[in-house]
């Protein structure tokens, strides 16, 4: 697979001889730091525009589903780790099913 990267990685620099200077500097620190930089890149911005445009799309979303979910919220990475179970209260509307289909699968002398 790496052959294939290298040889693609080579064609593209045959084709856009502008972009050597890059391949000297990917060469020179490592493509592993190269790689590094560009995710530390694309979380910084993913992060700017989760806070700026997506939160506050989600947050009334998120709101109006605890007022109807009683059971609804979203926890914590360390409390999931701990208990994995409760990754289950944030699925709007399961632990409602779940809890209903407790009720109705009782014994209730009815059949």
């Amino acid at each position: 697979m790496w052959k294939l990267f290298t040889l693609v990685f080579i064609g593209f620099l045959l084709v856009n001889s502008e972009l050597v200077g890059l391949a000297m500097f990917i060469d020179a620190i490592g493509l592993d730091l190269f790689l590094m930089l560009l995710e530390v890149q694309l979380i910084a911005v993913f992060g700017f525009y989760f806070n700026s445009w997506f939160k506050p799309i989600l947050l009334p979303i998120y709101k109006k589903t605890q007022k109807l979910d009683p059971y609804f919220f979203i926890p914590k990475l360390q409390h999931v780790k701990q208990v994995p179970a409760l990754f289950c209260h944030a699925i709007p509307g399961f632990m409602l099913l779940i809890v209903g289909g407790l009720v109705i699968n009782q014994d209730s002398g009815l059949v």
